[in-house]
Protein backbone atom coordinates (compact mmCIF):
# COMPACT_ATOMS: atom_id res chain seq x y z
CA UNK A 1 0.00 0.00 0.00
CA UNK A 2 1.43 3.85 -0.82
CA UNK A 3 -0.25 6.81 0.44
CA UNK A 4 2.23 9.76 -2.42
CA UNK A 5 1.09 13.04 -0.84
CA UNK A 6 4.39 15.97 -0.14
CA UNK A 7 3.74 18.55 2.02
CA UNK A 8 5.86 22.24 1.90
CA UNK A 9 5.94 23.65 5.24
CA UNK A 10 6.06 21.25 8.16
CA UNK A 11 6.30 18.31 6.20
CA UNK A 12 6.05 15.44 8.59
CA UNK A 13 3.75 12.82 9.74
CA UNK A 14 0.73 12.98 7.56
CA UNK A 15 1.94 14.79 4.73
CA UNK A 16 1.23 14.22 1.03
CA UNK A 17 2.41 14.41 -2.46
CA UNK A 18 2.52 17.76 -3.96
CA UNK A 19 2.14 19.64 -0.83
CA UNK A 20 4.91 22.98 -1.03
CA UNK A 21 4.39 26.25 0.73
CA UNK A 22 3.42 28.65 -1.72
CA UNK A 23 2.20 31.97 -0.75
CA UNK A 24 0.70 33.26 -3.87
CA UNK A 25 -1.99 35.77 -2.83
CA UNK A 26 -1.73 38.48 -4.90
CA UNK A 27 0.32 37.93 -7.74
CA UNK A 28 -1.59 37.90 -10.21
CA UNK A 29 -2.55 41.39 -10.60
CA UNK A 30 -5.07 44.11 -9.54
CA UNK A 31 -8.57 41.13 -9.68
CA UNK A 32 -6.62 38.35 -7.71
CA UNK A 33 -5.65 40.96 -5.18
CA UNK A 34 -9.08 42.63 -4.44
CA UNK A 35 -10.38 39.07 -4.63
CA UNK A 36 -7.82 38.03 -1.69
CA UNK A 37 -8.22 41.36 0.39
CA UNK A 38 -12.18 40.51 0.18
CA UNK A 39 -11.72 36.43 0.88
CA UNK A 40 -10.81 34.35 3.65
CA UNK A 41 -9.26 31.48 1.63
CA UNK A 42 -9.04 31.99 -2.07
CA UNK A 43 -6.91 28.56 -3.84
CA UNK A 44 -6.91 27.95 -7.71
CA UNK A 45 -4.13 25.11 -7.04
CA UNK A 46 -2.21 26.45 -10.27
CA UNK A 47 0.65 25.84 -7.91
CA UNK A 48 2.39 22.81 -8.05
CA UNK A 49 1.63 21.83 -4.93
CA UNK A 50 -0.72 21.87 -2.21
CA UNK A 51 -0.44 24.97 -0.18
CA UNK A 52 0.32 23.72 3.24
CA UNK A 53 -0.98 27.32 4.69
CA UNK A 54 -4.40 26.19 3.85
CA UNK A 55 -4.73 22.69 3.64
CA UNK A 56 -4.16 19.44 5.71
CA UNK A 57 -4.77 15.77 4.98
CA UNK A 58 -7.96 13.69 5.42
CA UNK A 59 -7.56 9.96 5.22
CA UNK A 60 -9.49 7.06 6.34
CA UNK A 61 -9.47 3.44 5.62
CA UNK A 62 -7.01 1.23 3.88
CA UNK A 63 -6.37 1.26 0.31
CA UNK A 64 -3.77 0.30 -1.97
CA UNK A 65 -2.24 3.60 -3.45
CA UNK A 66 -3.59 6.75 -2.91
CA UNK A 67 -2.78 10.27 -4.03
CA UNK A 68 -3.35 14.15 -2.97
CA UNK A 69 -2.20 16.43 -5.97
CA UNK A 70 -2.60 19.62 -8.02
CA UNK A 71 -2.48 19.91 -11.49
CA UNK A 72 -4.16 21.52 -14.79
CA UNK A 73 -5.46 24.38 -11.87
CA UNK A 74 -7.77 21.86 -9.92
CA UNK A 75 -6.93 20.03 -6.67
CA UNK A 76 -6.76 15.94 -7.82
CA UNK A 77 -7.82 13.37 -4.73
CA UNK A 78 -7.45 9.63 -5.89
CA UNK A 79 -7.42 6.06 -4.59
CA UNK A 80 -6.69 2.18 -5.57
CA UNK A 81 -8.90 0.11 -3.09
CA UNK A 82 -7.96 -3.61 -4.95
CA UNK A 83 -7.77 -5.53 -2.29
CA UNK A 84 -8.75 -3.06 0.24
CA UNK A 85 -10.70 -4.27 3.16
CA UNK A 86 -14.03 -5.22 2.03
CA UNK A 87 -17.52 -3.13 4.04
CA UNK A 88 -16.60 0.18 4.39
CA UNK A 89 -15.72 3.12 2.01
CA UNK A 90 -12.18 4.57 2.06
CA UNK A 91 -11.52 8.31 2.28
CA UNK A 92 -9.06 10.60 1.13
CA UNK A 93 -9.40 14.13 0.64
CA UNK A 94 -8.09 17.67 2.48
CA UNK A 95 -9.39 19.76 5.12
CA UNK A 96 -9.04 23.59 5.87
CA UNK A 97 -5.59 24.39 7.80
CA UNK A 98 -7.59 26.25 10.39
CA UNK A 99 -11.42 26.84 11.49
CA UNK A 100 -12.91 29.34 9.37
CA UNK A 101 -15.66 31.80 11.23
CA UNK A 102 -19.10 31.22 9.78
CA UNK A 103 -21.24 33.21 12.47
CA UNK A 104 -21.94 35.52 10.69
CA UNK A 105 -22.02 34.45 7.71
CA UNK A 106 -19.86 33.24 4.82
CA UNK A 107 -20.28 31.41 1.77
CA UNK A 108 -17.80 28.41 -0.18
CA UNK A 109 -17.99 28.41 -3.92
CA UNK A 110 -16.24 25.87 -6.04
CA UNK A 111 -16.09 23.57 -8.76
CA UNK A 112 -16.50 19.52 -8.52
CA UNK A 113 -15.42 17.80 -11.06
CA UNK A 114 -17.50 14.49 -11.12
CA UNK A 115 -16.86 14.29 -14.58
CA UNK A 116 -13.44 12.93 -14.63
CA UNK A 117 -14.86 9.84 -12.88
CA UNK A 118 -15.35 7.40 -15.20
CA UNK A 119 -15.89 4.79 -13.02
CA UNK A 120 -18.83 6.47 -10.82
CA UNK A 121 -20.90 3.21 -9.11
CA UNK A 122 -20.45 3.23 -5.32
CA UNK A 123 -18.19 6.26 -5.01
CA UNK A 124 -18.71 9.79 -3.81
CA UNK A 125 -17.68 13.01 -3.55
CA UNK A 126 -18.07 16.71 -1.74
CA UNK A 127 -18.25 19.06 0.53
CA UNK A 128 -18.13 18.78 4.32
CA UNK A 129 -18.24 21.44 7.12
CA UNK A 130 -17.74 20.70 10.96
CA UNK A 131 -16.68 21.53 14.20
CA UNK A 132 -14.19 18.47 14.27
CA UNK A 133 -10.46 19.42 12.35
CA UNK A 134 -9.02 15.56 13.49
CA UNK A 135 -9.43 15.09 9.55
CA UNK A 136 -11.35 11.98 9.42
CA UNK A 137 -13.80 10.87 6.91
CA UNK A 138 -17.00 12.92 7.09
CA UNK A 139 -18.93 10.02 8.58
CA UNK A 140 -16.57 9.62 11.61
CA UNK A 141 -16.70 13.21 12.45
CA UNK A 142 -18.23 14.18 15.90
CA UNK A 143 -20.79 15.73 13.38
CA UNK A 144 -20.87 17.03 10.04
CA UNK A 145 -22.95 18.85 7.37
CA UNK A 146 -22.20 17.08 3.71
CA UNK A 147 -23.35 18.17 0.25
CA UNK A 148 -22.07 15.06 -1.96
CA UNK A 149 -22.55 13.55 -5.31
CA UNK A 150 -22.86 10.23 -5.55
CA UNK A 151 -22.42 7.24 -8.16
CA UNK A 152 -24.98 4.67 -8.71
CA UNK A 153 -24.87 1.34 -9.96
CA UNK A 154 -26.70 2.56 -13.71
CA UNK A 155 -22.72 4.63 -15.17
CA UNK A 156 -25.07 7.15 -16.47
CA UNK A 157 -26.46 8.86 -14.21
CA UNK A 158 -25.84 10.26 -10.32
CA UNK A 159 -27.61 12.02 -7.19
CA UNK A 160 -26.73 14.52 -4.95
CA UNK A 161 -27.47 14.38 -1.52
CA UNK A 162 -27.15 17.07 1.84
CA UNK A 163 -27.41 15.46 5.13
CA UNK A 164 -26.15 15.76 8.81
CA UNK A 165 -24.26 13.33 11.15
CA UNK A 166 -24.14 13.53 14.17
CA UNK A 167 -22.50 11.02 16.63
CA UNK A 168 -23.42 8.49 13.45
CA UNK A 169 -26.82 9.69 13.33
CA UNK A 170 -27.31 10.02 10.01
CA UNK A 171 -29.99 12.29 8.64
CA UNK A 172 -30.60 12.65 4.75
CA UNK A 173 -32.09 16.93 4.23
CA UNK A 174 -31.86 16.40 0.35
CA UNK A 175 -31.82 13.21 -1.62
CA UNK A 176 -33.36 14.22 -5.18
CA UNK A 177 -36.26 11.55 -4.94
CA UNK A 178 -34.30 8.89 -4.27
CA UNK A 179 -34.80 5.79 -4.65
CA UNK A 180 -38.23 6.53 -6.37
CA UNK A 181 -36.11 9.03 -8.61
CA UNK A 182 -33.23 7.00 -10.47
CA UNK A 183 -30.43 9.87 -10.62
CA UNK A 184 -29.45 11.65 -13.14
CA UNK A 185 -26.22 12.57 -15.69
CA UNK A 186 -23.75 14.80 -13.51
CA UNK A 187 -20.77 16.40 -14.64
CA UNK A 188 -19.06 19.21 -13.40
CA UNK A 189 -21.17 21.12 -10.54
CA UNK A 190 -20.29 24.40 -9.68
CA UNK A 191 -21.56 24.81 -5.86
CA UNK A 192 -21.75 27.92 -4.09
CA UNK A 193 -22.81 26.83 -0.15
CA UNK A 194 -23.66 30.11 2.28
CA UNK A 195 -23.75 29.19 5.83
CA UNK A 196 -24.14 31.03 9.44
CA UNK A 197 -24.80 30.09 12.88
CA UNK A 198 -28.34 29.69 12.64
CA UNK A 199 -29.10 28.33 9.06
CA UNK A 200 -27.62 27.60 5.48
CA UNK A 201 -28.55 27.17 1.70
CA UNK A 202 -26.93 25.68 -1.20
CA UNK A 203 -26.99 26.81 -5.34
CA UNK A 204 -26.08 24.52 -7.72
CA UNK A 205 -24.70 26.30 -11.24
CA UNK A 206 -27.04 29.76 -9.39
CA UNK A 207 -30.29 27.20 -8.82
CA UNK A 208 -30.90 26.81 -5.35
CA UNK A 209 -31.31 23.31 -4.26
CA UNK A 210 -32.16 23.62 -0.37
CA UNK A 211 -32.03 26.08 2.18
CA UNK A 212 -32.88 25.43 6.30
CA UNK A 213 -32.77 26.80 9.34
CA UNK A 214 -31.08 24.51 12.03
CA UNK A 215 -28.29 22.76 12.21
CA UNK A 216 -28.84 20.32 15.33
CA UNK A 217 -25.27 21.31 16.72
CA UNK A 218 -23.29 24.71 16.71
CA UNK A 219 -22.01 26.31 13.88
CA UNK A 220 -19.61 28.97 14.39
CA UNK A 221 -16.14 28.07 14.01
CA UNK A 222 -16.12 25.28 11.29
CA UNK A 223 -13.12 23.27 9.30
CA UNK A 224 -14.24 22.74 5.50
CA UNK A 225 -13.18 18.59 3.95
CA UNK A 226 -12.80 18.28 0.00
CA UNK A 227 -13.12 14.13 0.03
CA UNK A 228 -13.61 11.70 -1.99
CA UNK A 229 -14.77 8.12 -1.26
CA UNK A 230 -14.39 4.79 -2.77
CA UNK A 231 -15.92 1.63 -1.84
CA UNK A 232 -13.03 -1.47 -1.92
CA UNK A 233 -12.49 -3.43 -5.38
CA UNK A 234 -11.91 -0.41 -7.53
CA UNK A 235 -9.10 0.36 -9.93
CA UNK A 236 -6.88 4.05 -9.66
CA UNK A 237 -9.94 6.83 -9.82
CA UNK A 238 -10.44 9.79 -8.77
CA UNK A 239 -12.48 13.51 -8.98
CA UNK A 240 -11.26 17.14 -9.28
CA UNK A 241 -12.11 20.37 -7.32
CA UNK A 242 -11.18 23.75 -8.46
CA UNK A 243 -11.82 27.42 -8.15
CA UNK A 244 -12.28 27.43 -4.67
CA UNK A 245 -13.24 30.60 -2.42
CA UNK A 246 -14.61 31.28 0.82
CA UNK A 247 -15.66 34.30 1.70
CA UNK A 248 -17.52 36.65 4.04
CA UNK A 249 -21.15 36.94 2.72
CA UNK A 250 -24.90 37.50 4.24
CA UNK A 251 -27.28 35.28 3.44
CA UNK A 252 -29.49 38.76 1.29
CA UNK A 253 -26.30 39.14 -0.47
CA UNK A 254 -25.83 35.54 -1.72
CA UNK A 255 -29.34 35.34 -2.60
CA UNK A 256 -29.17 38.22 -5.30
CA UNK A 257 -25.98 37.00 -6.70
CA UNK A 258 -24.91 33.96 -8.87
Amino acid sequence: MSFALAVGVGAGAGACRGCDETARGVADGGAATSEAETSILVDRFDAPGLDATKWAFVREGDMREAAVSTRDGKLWLEMETVGATPGTMKTVGVRTAKAIDVGRGAVIELTLYWDALELKALARAGIAVSTDGSGRAPMSLTEALMFECIGLPDPKVSRFQVATQRGGNFTQIEGEGWPERRGRPIGRLDLWLYLDSKQFALKEAGREVVRREGYGFAMERVYVYLTFASAPGYPMRGVGFGNVRIRPALLSDWTKSN
